[in-house]
């Protein structure tokens, strides 16, 4: 049996993506042919891996690389679609040349099965397939999401569907009754989400996650505040927000007003993101609606006790309150807090919760769920009299993907393990080379091998992308007293490339806290390392292209910890007026320069863009200026001081 997806976009982020990716690897297990059609290309490749057997067919390239339309299809382009239907919240991206480059993708489609994944694309596949094809709609979201305007276009298109499906009970239920003439039609299938091969979280850690799309309807400003109420009696733990959106901005002001920013990180997207599902004890999900909840299933696969609002549609389907996780009023602030507390101070709770949600997940498997459609589609073929489901692909077509991807795993702080042959392997910086040691398929590097920096890991010596990496190691080590330094795997932000981040040195001076105080700025943390200097430390701002303007700091130090406070107003621009760019060091001795003061001792390898701090307006040299202290790429910690708007 041929299979065809009609996507909106492969290469974007999101849970459509995702499932319909899941869903079409588990249908090429089963030895069915899969293609995805996807309207839109809009970047080199896609975010989520693609397997090798599933064939791509674009159908409108956006890159800017793509050849310019001319003639016939420009005017086309410029023109708004006739297909879409208005209601449709992605039309605006449609048009009368996307039309006709779907239309001419569905009366050529040879596949027995062709699948729409959203109600626009649905509309067309209904009115354009072939009569001899099954037609399938997914509904991805809810029927309620949609308006009446769309609902009644629905309706009359899917009675020439042969099947629509929801992934909650709840909305299957909702389309019989209003769409009564194709109710024997209307199926409940589930979202799929692959097991993790990483052992499950042991909930030891103390942080809470939550992963999304940061959107108004997923209500993470519920969630900071529900967690600032937790915080204030549990300030050990922290809160890590994944996901990327047209709220980010806005979150990161709420964090910096509750004044949680050492304790709340907006980490950005991550890929996959079973590997930091791991690091943390308590799932958090604070929706006003979820049609189903991939991430909910995520972490309970993870081994995470999910707390969740009990909004529609998806998380009441999926949580079991009390057993596999808890759930509350949908916009109640205290209530959410008090469930975070609970499974806070009960570790064993948080346990049992977490093994029950890990075996829950095992019903949403994309074995599970691939087999669930492949039975639908061979109904829908036996209705039609078609008995041929095509030949089965060879052993070889079966196969497991390549290895073009290499998991990454955390030993401890200074040894890493590399999925893959030692002799295939090696870690490269500028013209030195390093070749791990190992056997049997596992591969180790140890700090000691590797200089500071970053060092790219190749395979035959070409670049690999990263696969799954494990660094949970580096967020409950902690840092003790004799360490050295520390070996981070990370993911390359754009280009997903395997790379580790190595810091070495004898001490280190460790932010933990960063505050204000009128104009002067309060930096605390840990000193470490075997090589400490004895004696009374002196901290500096030094301005990072004039090394001889430096401006001494308010210092103290005790065996363990240091405080420096910066008199903001004193800092400049630098000569002509550019970006003043201060580096905060530290030092024993009054002759050396000392080291940077940062943070670098857990998995976070580039904190730029994950820690923020707030940014205070005041005067000085007489002027306006904008003082902002952030992580710079390495990790230390510098102020950046401009004009002020």
């Amino acid at each position: 049996m041929k299979i065809s997806f009609l996507v909106h976009s492969l290469y974007n982020i999101g849970g459509t993506i995702k499932t319909t990716l899941n869903t079409a690897e588990a249908l090429a297990d089963l030895g069915h042919e899969v293609e995805i059609a996807t309207v839109f290309r809009r970047r080199e490749e896609p975010l989520f891996s693609v397997d090798p057997r599933i064939k791509v067919v674009v159908l409108v390239d956006t890159r800017k690389t793509a050849p310019a339309l001319t003639g016939t299809d420009a005017r086309l382009a410029a023109k708004p679609s006739r297909l879409f239907p208005k209601t449709e919240p992605r039309h605006p991206q449609y048009s009368r040349y996307a039309d006709e480059r779907i239309i001419e993708y569905l009366r050529g489609c040879d596949a027995d099965v062709i699948v729409g994944t959203r109600p626009g694309l649905n509309i067309a596949i209904a009115a354009h397939a072939p009569a001899g094809l099954v037609k399938i709609g997914q509904e991805h979201l809810f029927l309620d999401r949609h308006g009446r305007r769309l609902e009644r276009k629905l309706y009359r298109a899917y009675r020439g569907l042969d099947a629509v499906t929801t992934v909650s009970s709840t909305d299957a239920d909702s389309y019989r009754k209003r769409m009564p003439r194709i109710a024997a039609n209307v199926h409940f299938i589930p979202n799929s989400i692959p097991a993790t091969s990483l052992p499950p979280s042991d909930v030891t850690a103390r942080t809470i996650i939550a992963a999304g799309r940061i959107e108004k309807i997923k209500r993470y400003d519920l969630l900071i505040d529900a967690f600032a109420m937790v915080h204030t009696e549990h300030p050990e733990w922290t809160l890590r927000i994944y996901g990327h959106g047209r709220e980010t901005k806005t979150l990161r002001t709420l964090v910096e007003g509750r004044g949680l920013h050492d304790s709340v990180q907006l980490m950005g997207t991550y890929t996959p993101i079973d590997a930091e599902w791991v690091k943390g004890s308590i799932a958090a999900v604070t929706s006003e609606i979820e049609s189903f909840g991939l991430t909910i299933v995520e972490a309970m696969g993870c081994g995470l006790p999910v707390v969740s609002t009990a909004c529609p549609y998806g998380p009441p389907e999926i949580i079991d309150s009390g057993v596999t996780g808890l759930l509350t009023p949908p916009g109640d602030v205290e209530a959410f807090a008090k469930a975070l507390r609970g499974l806070i101070e009960n570790e064993e709770q948080r346990r049992a919760m977490g093994a029950a949600a890990r075996e829950h997940a095992k019903r949403y498997t994309p074995a599970r769920i691939g087999a669930e459609y492949a039975a639908l589609f061979e109904s829908r073929l036996s209705a039609r009299e078609r008995t041929d489901t095509g030949p089965a692909l060879d052993a070889a077509s079966r196969a497991t993907s390549p290895d073009s991807a290499l998991d990454c795993h955390s030993v401890d702080m200074s040894t890493l393990r590399l999925a893959g042959p030692a002799d295939r392997l090696s870690l490269a910086q500028a013209e030195t080379t390093v070749t791990p040691t190992g056997a049997d398929g596992a591969a180790f590097v140890n700090l000691d091998d590797l200089d500071e920096g970053v060092w790219t890991v190749l395979r035959d010596g070409a670049p690999v992308t990263a696969g799954r990496v494990d660094s949970r190691a580096l967020t409950r080590a902690g840092a003790r007293a004799d360490t050295t330094g520390i070996v981070v795997p990370y993911a390359e932000p754009g280009t997903g490339a395997l790379l580790v981040r190595v810091w070495r040195r004898d001490w280190f001076a460790e932010v933990t806290s960063v505050s204000w105080h009128e104009a002067r700025l309060r930096v605390t943390g840990r000193l470490l390392g075997p090589g400490l200097p004895k004696g009374t430390a002196t901290g500096t701002a030094t301005l990072r292209t004039d090394p001889s303007r430096v401006h001494a700091l308010t210092t103290t130090t005790d065996d363990d910890g240091f405080s420096v406070e910066v008199d903001t107003d004193a800092l400049t621009l630098a000569d002509g007026g550019g970006a003043g760019l201060w580096d905060l060091r530290l030092s024993f001795d009054p002759e050396s320069a000392g080291i940077r003061v940062g943070k670098v001792f857990d998995d976070v390898a580039l904190r730029k863009n994950t820690h923020r701090f707030p940014e205070r307006v005041g005067v000085g040299s007489g002027r306006a200026l904008r003082v902002k202290p952030y992580f710079a790429i390495d990790n230390q910690l510098s102020i950046k001081v401009t004009e002020a708007d």
